[in-house]
C-alpha cells in the first residue's frame, strides 16, 4: 500500500528518493526488513520494465484498494513458498524436500522471474535465500544500508510494539483519498 501511494502520490520525486521513501518507511514504520519484497516493490517503483506485469493491475483506479490487496497477496506467496521450504525441511533432517507452488497467474508468475531464487540455505533452523537481485542493487543510500544491517536488533525490539491494524487503516484512508481524488479528476469535476 504504502510503495502504491508513494508512486502517486510522490510523483514528482526522483527515483532513488522514492526508494528511499520507501525503504525507510519500512525500517521505521514498520520496523520491518524483508528484502525480496523490498527490492520488487523498488523496481515497481522505479518503473522497471520487468515489473509491468506484475503491477498492471495498480493501474485501474476502480477497485484499487482490492487491487493493492490483490497484488500484495501474490507477493506474499513468493515468501510464502519460501517458508514452506524451510519448515518442510526442518522435519526431514535426513532428506532435502524441494517444495514447489503452481499457479496460472500470470502477474505472480511474473514477480517470481523478475528476482529469481538462486539459492536457498538453513543455518540452525533459519532460512537464508539468495536471489538474483539484492538491495545494493535498487538502493544507492549507504546510510540507508548501513542502518538494514546495524539496526536489526532494535527493529526486533520495536516491532513487538507496532499496531500494524492502525498503520494499514491509515494507508487504506490514504487510497481511499487519492482514488476520490483520481476519479474526480478522470470526471473533470
Amino acid at each position: 500500500m504504502k510503495a502504491y501511494m508513494i508512486k502517486k502520490r510522490d510523483s514528482g520525486l526522483e527515483v532513488n528518493e522514492k526508494i528511499n521513501k520507501f525503504i525507510y518507511f519500512c525500517l521505521h514504520d514498520l520496523n520491518c526488513y524483508l528484502e525480496k519484497e523490498i527490492v520488487l516493490l523498488a523496481l515497481y517503483l522505479g518503473d522497471d520494465e520487468r515489473t509491468k506485469k506484475t503491477f498492471e493491475k495498480l493501474e485501474k483506479i476502480s477497485k484499487i484498494e482490492e487491487n493493492v490487496l490483490n497484488v500484495s497477496w501474490d507477493i506474499y506467496h513468493i515468501r510464502l513458498i519460501e517458508q514452506i521450504m524451510l519448515y518442510d525441511n526442518i522435519k526431514a533432517k535426513e532428506k532435502t524436500i524441494l517444495s514447489y507452488f503452481a499457479t496460472a497467474d500470470k502477474g505472480l508468475i511474473d514477480a517470481m522471474n523478475i528476482n529469481p531464487l538462486k539459492a536457498f540455505v538453513i543455518i540452525d533452523n533459519y532460512p537464508i535465500s539468495y536471489h538474483s537481485l539484492n538491495i545494493e542493487d535498487v538502493c544507492k543510500n549507504n546510510r540507508i544500508l548501513e542502518e538494514i544491517d546495524t539496526m536489526e536488533s532494535i527493529r526486533r525490539i520495536k516491532i513487538k510494539s507496532i499496531d500494524f491494524r492502525k498503520i494499514r487503516q491509515q494507508l487504506q484512508l490514504e487510497i481511499h483519498e487519492y482514488q476520490k481524488e483520481a476519479l474526480k479528476k478522470i470526471d473533470g469535476s
